[in-house]
């Protein structure tokens, strides 16, 4: 009987038809499952910000090392020692 009852609210209408309505309800799990990937992006960006941070801090020397010296190095080492069995 009550499913043949339709009810409606003149006074609400205009917030169906002309404004979106975000209320919604979101089960407690899925609350906690959005905080902990908020936590888990926070934990990113600070890590992305120190490992900036120490970059910025390392001496170029060390964080792009050329291999010339050591190179030449090595051909003088085995044009020298090339002999020895």
């Amino acid at each position: 009987m009550l499913s043949a009852v339709s009810v409606f609210d003149s006074r609400t209408a205009n917030v169906y038809v002309e404004n979106s309505n975000d209320l919604a309800y979101t089960p407690l799990p899925l609350r906690i499952l959005a905080g902990v990937a908020q936590a888990c992006q926070d934990v990113k960006a600070k890590l992305a910000a120190e490992i900036k941070s120490l970059q910025e801090q390392t001496p170029a020397v060390l964080s792009t090392p050329t291999a010339t010296a050591s190179s030449e190095r090595n051909t003088e080492n085995r044009a020298a020692y090339g002999s020895i069995p």
